[in-house]
């Protein structure tokens, strides 16, 4: 069988071709098409990569253009950085308030150049086209936290706009600073002991209060304080669980205006002058101040020594101190600085009555009473014994007693004897000039505690003494009214002078009468003496009595003069409740006693003096007289109501906390703040001088060191080879910058003399100050976030008992405070047991001593938020920025009061007075309001600029050295619509090393080095 193939249908093939011919077509056209297509995307994408690119070279551009300005303008020392807000409200165009502004010091006339694009505009004088660089993204959603800059055009090869760009240069100096963990997430800083370590946190603030604008966030207890080291950006913290925006106390301004991920600062003035330049540490070099300032660093390098070396947690606290006086000191001169620790001789009296023994005895014969206090100005323990544990005793001469004429009624030449009172109980037989001496024995088995005084009542001598030395022992008693500690017992000592006739005599001396009374420390162990201090020149009036019974053996004259206190000083509206600390330093061991000395004290007027004369105890003279010491109480003793003074130490409240008040703090550790210094002595002048207002009055200019030095807290007893570059350097508020062989930079400065000004500069080239806060800042929450900075937390101190009359069992104990500043900031810990003070005891009022007690106060969020407001308007209303911290510390122009005095006065208080809540400062919760008692001007619960200033004054400049530069781009096209975009974001950081290598030690442009570059997303602008 075959098969035979099927016949084929000429018109089926013929549509089969067609079909295909169609589909190639059809393909050939998609293909085509498709092709069509991709070429204009990759065209549409070629263009707008194009476009891209362009906008980001344009931005690129902004950037370089804005950092050569901010080079050219902000690069060098001598100038100063504030927003524009500084010009004060009326005076800047709204929407320029975030724009920087750069005043050259050198010229403090000229206008300020701003660190935005365009031709310098000028404020409220704006061009029509800005281009934002803050909006939404960066700042939410308030238009008046956006910041737009003037757009400046980019022309093309044929002249023709192809772009527009803009740049704003944010100062971040005047923001809170992150700046890197907190201390308690540190490794201990090199060089510091362990209780040097802890005090850290009552000393100085090396991190800024974050608390205050997060309240979820607290340093010792949040997980996130360790993540504050690897914060780089504002997102970054924000995204933290503890920071996050929602919970934050911003008050109206935009996280992105108030806080900062980092701030440092170079060590540099920003003084025009020679002057200017790199700052000088004087840790290293304390020689470039005057003669007495190495001798405080050597204490307190001895004191950290003596702590450091003590087998307990009691003993790391309490610090014993040696007497330091004349003999120690040498000769002083007006505003010399000096280191004395000597107690203060607050009060002595010495009454006599010259009398017959019995009618029939015409032999004289002398009666003398005599009290003594000493009180112990400092927050530290006198030492009462020698380093090999002898005990010391202290000792009075008593120079200048008058010789007294005694005559009877009748007054004739027969009936009238002179005494020499100075020959009688003088020393030594036959020397006229030879001093009275009353040796204060001294119980060695107690301590003088901080701020608290001793009496000494009566003197050993019974009727068969004759002449000097006496002896007083400490008594808990001022009743010195007891024949058996009277001098000549009930009879007296024989005068040798005979009177004749028995009625009624009278006393009298031609001449004033100037006593010189000087303290020693004597050691009876190995016979040796130190003078202490020198009084002389407490002149009285010549005696002169009302005729009295011959017989009578009452005081007849004497001499009582006390050192003012509060109840004895003139009222004042700008010294609440007295002038007692306004105007003298107590600790002053040869004080002067000028014409009318027992005035009030006014060194201007050469009058007046740190002491009065008194009668009855506490009435002050207005004459010295010897005869108006008695004040004619029925029993004829002087009388002398215990509580109304400042300190007492008088029986059976003797032993009490709350009879206490300390004063002045001697170094322990290292100081690492200059206001620190606030407790220098100068001779002859105000306390408290360094970081107050009043710093820049006496022989030494005291502001104007916040401007030349700082203090690295290096030591030159210090080894290099135990430097730790693990651990942060001895002031954690500063942090390494070119410090790459630690050992041998510090060998080398170590080795320079300390006296050399060049040399000291050199520490300043290597580092930096960790978180840099710029004065000037107009920022509230950044303020807020600087006064808060301060936070103590399960801190060690001491827990004395109310009373101490036995310490053999003194512990520690711990206390956790937030928001406070501390007069007492290296001795805090010993003195901060703070029992209440009695209103009254018997019926008579107490002095309130616990505000002296405790030099620490501390404020709720309310009151550090109306502080940062203060000083925020004051700013805006001096309408310029501060051209220097001296001037930034100042008096203000026809005011006694710097700006933040000023706010500290506006702030705290009522009424005029500063006030104490007890309950607040040691419970943690408000007292009732009529329970506030007023605290004594300068005390040291009486807050000051310089104790701010202890805290904060380390980070403070008038100037910024970080920077953020937001810089744009946008490109145009032919017809001048907005193709592209691109936003470059930069953080620039001032740095020691010189723009020009040949630079001098002065003033002197420096480097800027970039931190982090970014490009921001349309939703971050």
């Amino acid at each position: 069988m075959s098969i035979s193939p099927r016949a084929t249908n000429p018109s089926q093939r013929a549509g089969f071709a067609l079909v295909v011919a169609l589909s190639m077509m059809a393909l050939a056209l998609l293909l085509l098409l498709s092709m069509s297509t991709l070429v204009r995307v990759e065209s549409a994408a070629a263009s707008t990569q194009r476009n891209t690119l362009q906008a980001k070279e344009t931005a690129r551009l902004a950037l370089m253009l804005a950092i050569g300005e901010l080079q050219q303008f902000a690069g060098h020392d001598a100038r100063v950085t504030a927003r524009a807000e500084i010009l004060g409200d009326g005076n800047y165009d709204p929407a320029a308030r975030c724009w920087t502004g750069v005043w050259n010091t050198s010229d403090p006339g000229a206008e300020p150049n701003w660190l935005v694009s365009g031709s310098h505009p000028l404020l409220g004088n704006q061009p029509d086209e800005l281009i934002q660089l803050v909006g939404p993204g960066s700042a939410g959603n308030d238009i008046s936290q956006h910041v737009a800059a003037p757009a400046v055009k980019v022309l093309n090869a044929q002249g023709r706009v192809c772009a527009k760009i803009a740049w704003w240069v944010s100062d971040e100096g005047v923001k809170a600073s992150v700046g890197g963990p907190p201390l308690n997430a540190r490794p201990e800083p090199n060089y510091l002991a362990a209780p040097a370590a802890e005090n850290l946190e009552c000393l100085l603030a090396s991190s800024q209060g974050l608390e205050e604008l997060f309240p979820a966030y607290q340093r010792n207890t949040s997980a996130n304080a360790d993540h504050l080291e690897r914060v780089y950006s504002l997102r970054q913290l924000l995204s933290l669980k503890d920071f996050t925006p929602d919970s934050a106390r911003f008050h109206g301004e935009a996280p992105f205006h108030a806080v900062a991920p980092i701030s440092l600062g170079v060590l540099a003035s920003v003084l025009p002058n020679h002057q200017g330049g790199l700052l000088r540490d004087l840790s290293l070099y304390p020689e470039l101040l005057p003669a007495g300032f190495d001798t405080y660093l050597e204490l307190a390098e001895a004191n950290a020594q003596q702590l450091e070396s003590a087998e307990n947690a009691v003993d790391q606290i309490r610090l014993h101190s040696p007497f330091r006086g004349l003999d120690n000191i040498g000769p002083l001169r007006d505003g010399q600085i000096a280191t004395p620790v000597t107690p203060i001789l607050s009060n002595i009296m010495m009454a006599f009555s010259i009398h017959l023994n019995t009618p029939s005895d015409k032999r004289l014969y002398l009666r003398m009473r005599f009290f003594c206090e000493l009180w112990n100005p400092f927050t530290s323990t006198l030492r009462m014994l020698d380093g090999d544990g002898n005990p010391l005793d202290l000792e009075l001469e008593i120079d200048g007693l008058p010789t007294v004429q005694v005559s009877t009624a009748a007054g004739t030449s027969h009936n009238h004897a002179q005494i020499d009172l100075q020959s009688l109980v003088g020393y030594a037989a036959n020397d006229p000039d030879s001093p009275m001496v009353i040796t204060l024995k001294n119980d060695s088995t107690e301590d003088w505690l901080p701020g608290r005084s001793k009496n000494w009542t009566g003197v050993n001598a019974d009727e068969q003494a004759g002449r000097s030395p006496y002896e007083s022992t400490a008594t808990d008693s001022k009743q010195w009214n007891r024949n058996n500690r009277t001098l000549g017992g009930a009879r007296g000592i024989d005068t040798h002078v005979d009177l004749p006739g028995n009625s009624a005599h009278r006393l009298e001396s031609s001449e004033p009468t100037s006593l010189r009374i000087r303290l020693f420390a004597t050691n009876p162990t190995r016979g040796q003496r130190t003078l202490l201090c020198d009084m002389d020149g407490i002149t009285y009036e010549p005696i002169s009595t009302t005729p009295r019974p011959a017989t009578s053996k009452s005081a007849n004259f004497g001499y009582h003069i006390i050192l003012r206190g509060p109840h004895l000083s003139r009222d004042a509206p700008d010294a609440f409740r007295g002038l007692w600390l306004k105007h003298h330093d107590h600790r002053n061991p040869r004080p002067t006693f000028y014409r009318n000395w027992n005035l009030d004290f006014d060194p201007l007027a050469e009058t007046g003096s740190a002491y009065v004369a008194v009668k009855d105890g506490t009435s002050a003279l207005a004459s010295p007289l010897p005869e108006a010491i008695y004040g004619g109480n029925v029993n004829g003793t002087i009388h002398f109501p215990i509580f109304r003074r400042l300190w007492d130490r008088s029986a059976p409240h003797l032993h009490k906390l709350w009879q206490d008040a300390p004063l002045f703090e001697l170094p322990r550790q290292r100081p690492l703040a200059l206001a620190a210094l606030q407790h220098l002595y100068f001779h002859n002048e105000r306390p408290f001088q360094v970081g107050n207002s009043w710093g820049a009055a006496g022989a030494i200019n005291s502001l104007a060191w916040f401007d030349h030095y700082y203090l690295s807290g290096f030591s030159r007893k210090d080894d290099p080879a135990r430097y730790d570059p693990t651990r942060s350097l001895p002031n954690p508020g500063l942090i390494a910058y070119d410090f790459a062989r630690p050992a041998a930079s510090l060998t080398h400065w170590q080795a320079t003399a300390a006296s050399d000004p060049a040399a000291a500069r050199l520490p300043a080239t290597q580092l930096m100050v960790a978180n840099r806060f710029n004065l000037n800042s107009t920022s509230t929450a950044a303020w807020k976030a600087a006064l808060g900075s301060l936070r103590m937390h399960d801190w060690n101190y001491l827990a004395y008992p109310e009373n101490t009359s036995d310490l053999s069992n003194l512990t520690t104990a711990q206390a956790t405070q937030a928001r406070f500043f501390s007069r007492f900031s290296q001795s805090q810990a010993e003195t901060y047991q703070t029992p209440p003070t009695p209103q009254t005891i018997a019926a008579e009022t107490v002095a309130p001593a616990t505000f002296y007690r405790r030099g620490t106060r501390h404020f709720d969020a309310e009151q550090i938020d109306a502080l940062a407001r203060q000083i925020v308007e004051r700013l805006k209303a001096r309408a310029q920025p501060f051209l220097s911290i001296e001037d930034f510390l100042s008096a203000a122009p026809g005011s006694e009061a710097s700006l933040m005095e000023q706010a500290i006065a506006t702030v705290f208080t009522r009424n005029g007075r500063q006030q104490w809540d007890h309950s607040w400062e040691t419970n943690h919760t408000r007292g009732d309001p009529a329970e506030l008692i007023d605290i004594d001007y300068l005390s040291p619960g009486f807050l000051t600029q310089a104790d701010i200033m202890t805290a904060i004054g380390p980070m403070l400049s008038p100037r910024s050295d970080t920077f953020k530069i937001r810089a744009r781009g946008i490109c145009l096209s032919p017809t001048g619509e907005e193709l592209a975009s691109a936003t470059l974001e930069a953080t620039l950081q001032r740095c020691p090393t010189p723009a020009h290598p040949t630079a001098t030690t002065g003033p002197t442009e420096r480097t800027f080095k970039r931190l982090a570059t970014r490009w921001l997303s349309a939703t971050e602008l």
